[in-house]
């Protein structure tokens, strides 16, 4: 009878495909036992459930049919490497945003890191087939994971042709088929094999550059905005205590003896006043965008501040204040 109570072929076909040659037989042996006798004893359902918890309980890196093995994992001293390049990137753009001194140096800085981070992108999925070339052979693993590196490049196109940046599409493009090419044609090759590990660089270094970039920067600016306006409406104090003692608003800021306070950041250089006809203007600016936008932060005071040239506008919620975006 035990021959005739097997487990569902799915299952078998599974263990076979993903389970590392070495292991296979020993594993399927074992879990067909056991699923016979709690078969006998439980019924098919819960045999067949039983099973399929054993399985995915034996879903480890080392018992898998895959080209990643202990030789592929990176050493601690790799994994510092790793670590500390990834935190120089998160640094290097978060630096214009840091408190201290205007320093141009640090938002040019800032501007390389998140350009460069951006273009490595493309890297992504050279990464993916990087570490999944097989020894030899045309697997099917080989086959799944360059549909997926595949997707995760057309992805990338997809999000720039949306963002509607048609020179990094046409570049991206072209950088794309450069770099994945090669390796659907040398797929056995040993050297390439033998440095797998850099390819794990190709797969995190631009995720965390992505990541510094789109979020942490983006959260950065703002915090910096919005503390440099707060600073800033220490200046419209004393310039409306000036009006008070005066009966108009001073023609220029140094007109004020208090002193004022300057921006604490070193994306951003100083706080500049002008007066109008009717009222005054505070600005200040700061790059964002990967140093592409140029973002003027505009205090009014009974005036319309007139823009010309601007890519975007946007309320910062704080009354009077706005800021635009300059290419």
């Amino acid at each position: 009878m035990k021959g005739h109570i097997q487990p569902p072929r799915v299952l078998l076909a599974f263990i076979r495909y993903v389970i590392h040659p070495g292991f296979r037989e020993e594993i399927e042996g074992d879990l067909t036992e056991q699923y016979h006798a709690n078969f006998l004893s439980k019924g098919k359902t819960a045999a067949t459930v039983n099973m399929i918890r054993e399985i995915l309980g034996l879903i480890k890196l080392r018992l898998l049919n895959m080209p990643l093995n202990n030789n592929y994992i990176m050493n601690k001293k790799q994994i510092l490497i790793m670590l500390l390049l990834c935190i120089g990137i998160l640094l290097m753009t978060g630096l214009p945003y840091i408190q201290g001194r205007f320093s141009m140096a640090s938002v040019v800085l800032s501007t390389v890191v998140q350009i460069l981070g951006f273009m490595s992108t493309i890297l992504i999925p050279v990464g993916i087939l990087g570490i999944c070339i097989p020894k030899a052979g045309n697997s099917p693993w080989y086959k799944t994971v360059t549909v997926m590196a595949v997707l995760v490049y057309v992805y990338i196109l997809i999000l720039l042709a949306i963002r509607g940046d048609s020179k990094a599409l046409i570049v991206s493009t072209m950088a794309g088929l450069l770099l994945l090419l090669p390796f659907y044609f040398y797929r056995k090759n040993t050297k390439l094999i033998a440095h797998r590990r850099l390819f794990l660089y190709f797969i995190f270094l631009p995720l965390v550059a992505m990541f510094g970039r789109k979020y942490m920067a983006a959260q950065l600016a703002t915090q910096s905005r919005n503390n440099t306006i707060q600073l800033a409406n220490k200046w419209i104090t004393n310039i409306e205590d000036h009006k008070a003692k005066h009966g108009e608003y001073p023609q220029k800021i140094t007109d004020i003896k208090n002193a004022l306070p300057e921006p604490a950041y070193m994306g951003i250089k100083s706080i500049a006043y002008e007066k109008v006809s009717d009222g005054y203007l505070l600005q200040f600016t700061q790059w964002v965008d990967m140093g592409a936008a140029q973002e003027v932060v505009v205090y009014t005071k009974n005036s319309n501040y007139y823009s010309k040239g601007h890519i975007a506008r946007f309320d910062t919620g704080i009354p009077g204040w706005k800021y635009y975006w300059y290419d």
